[in-house]
């Protein structure tokens, strides 16, 4: 089953400052009984109360003029997907497409709305990718 993990505030959780395009922030995630609990900081109340954790620093994007039309289908199925081998291809292609960011060895952001999807690493090999690049060309082409 999918980890599910908040999206990226559009404020500081400390001091409550919003984030703007082209502010810098930390996201931090805990571990809880409930699953995965996220915190988002300015990098100044995050200097100020550093915690243990998973994090990292992102960037809220600034507002470009002329840019790749994003892929609806793929990001929706980079979001509803149950299948691990075909998340991870997806997640590949979206990173090459610049809709989403890797943050950690198996975290990726959307930057645009703050979802982070976890995507388990696995290796494929060269006819698994063949199959499952195949597989998500079907999946984008009936959904047209």
């Amino acid at each position: 089953m999918k980890e599910k993990i908040k999206k990226r505030l559009s404020h500081c959780i400390a001091g409550n400052e919003p984030f703007t395009p082209g502010s810098e922030y930390i996201s931090l995630l805990t571990s809880t009984d409930e699953g995965w609990e996220r915190a988002d900081y300015c990098l100044e109340c995050w200097e100020k109360n550093k915690k243990p954790g998973q994090f990292w620093r992102g960037k809220i994007p600034e507002k470009k003029v002329k840019k790749l039309s994003p892929d609806e289908k793929a990001l929706e199925l980079f979001r509803k997907t149950e299948d691990q081998k075909l998340l991870s291809v997806l997640a590949l292609y979206l990173v090459r497409r610049d809709q989403a960011v890797r943050r950690c060895e198996t975290y990726y952001e959307i930057p645009e709305t703050g979802e982070v999807i976890v995507v388990p690493k696995m290796n494929l090999s060269p006819e698994e990718g063949k199959r499952v690049g195949e597989e998500l060309v079907r999946l984008l082409d009936e959904s047209s």
